[in-house]
């Protein structure tokens, strides 16, 4: 049996790259296979594939044909796994798809094989510790979980920040990241398990099982609130759980732009965060839609000030984007894109 990692990139193979050494340090635990995904095209593609050979992996023939993707790459390399070596497969998407709907490439693909029995979604901005993966497999199956999250410590303030995951305030309408003041290995309170609604989706890891009772990933967001929903649908559905020895050590923002200062925001990153809040609502909790946008609405204001206006426009677009019910890749940020 063995674990798919799954990690989508949007041209950033730097980040792959130091994510792919980390993997590879885990000389023994639980066996792996990593499936990457390029969103960013050809070019990017072909970037990602020039590092794979740069790190000494051997280039393979793909096993079977290309599709979905519009490309495969398989490569191999005796480092990682111990003795066994590590296997990776690079897929280019036919389109810029969006996270979720990168991370459902590999899953629709890798879902007949039997020898699979979770997968572990990772962003290419991430630098696991060796036992982060063994962890979250021996969480899982200890507690009977469906999904698990890691730990993830903030390589800019790596003795202060620690996140355990999320959870939605309905009166606020917004995500909270669950943190606490620094690392640590000591079992979470008994309040986490009632709080924690969701991983935070830079690291978590699906049961083979999971996936048949939750589906895939919903792709409709492009990217952000789509981990908080599907967190939601595993905790009712199977349940979700911390697993405090799973340590992984993020950067945050690196494809998107996405940054705690309001000013620092990429102008997508403030347009996809409005925008989904207001889809996510509207599928998870209708109700509360028309409340939502209010509060939406009066927050987009907190840009102006700050001194941002320039994300302040992104805010009032994408919010009214949310309410004309838009969905999937905003076509204002990335209609420019080269061919592939």
């Amino acid at each position: 049996m063995t674990t798919a990692i799954i990690i989508v990139s949007y041209k950033n193979p730097e980040d792959v790259r130091l994510c792919l050494r980390a993997l590879r340090a885990a000389e023994a635990g639980a066996p792996f296979d990593i499936h990457l995904v390029e969103n960013g095209g050809t070019g990017a593609f072909a970037a990602m594939v020039a590092m794979l050979a740069g790190e000494g992996l051997i280039l393979k023939p793909p096993r079977g044909p290309a599709a979905p993707f519009s490309r495969l790459a398989r490569f191999f390399g005796g480092k990682g796994r111990g003795a066994g070596g590590v296997c990776v497969h690079a897929g280019l998407a036919p389109e810029n798809l969006g996270y979720a709907a990168g991370v459902n490439l590999w899953l629709r693909r890798l879902a007949p094989d039997p020898r699979i029995e979770g997968y572990w979604i990772l962003n290419p901005d991430t630098l696991p510790e060796p036992d982060a993966l063994s962890a979250l497999i021996e969480r899982a199956a200890g507690g009977g979980f469906g999904m698990v999250a890691s730990q993830l410590v903030s390589i800019a303030r790596p003795d202060r920040i620690v996140t355990r995951g999320q959870r939605w305030r309905p009166l606020v309408c917004r995500s909270l990241a669950l943190e606490r003041a620094r690392p640590s290995r000591e079992k979470p309170g008994p309040g986490l398990a009632a709080l924690l609604e969701a991983p935070c989706g830079a690291s978590f890891y699906l049961t083979r099982m999971a996936l048949q009772q939750i589906g895939p990933m919903e792709e409709s967001y492009f990217l952000y609130y789509e981990d908080l929903e599907w967190g939601l649908r595993a905790k009712a559905a199977c349940g979700l759980a911390l697993a405090e020895n799973s340590t992984v050590r993020h950067v945050g923002g690196a494809t998107i732009g996405s940054s705690p200062s309001r000013r620092a925001r990429s102008a997508l990153s403030v347009y996809l965060d409005h925008r989904n809040r207001l889809h996510f609502v509207r599928r998870m909790f209708p109700e509360r839609l028309s409340w939502t946008a209010l509060v939406v609405l009066a927050r987009a204001f907190e840009f102006l000030a700050v001194g941002a206006p320039g994300n302040f426009a992104a805010a009032l677009a994408g919010w009214a984007a949310g309410l004309r019910g838009e969905t999937g890749r905003p076509a204002r940020f990335f209609s420019g894109e080269a061919a592939r």
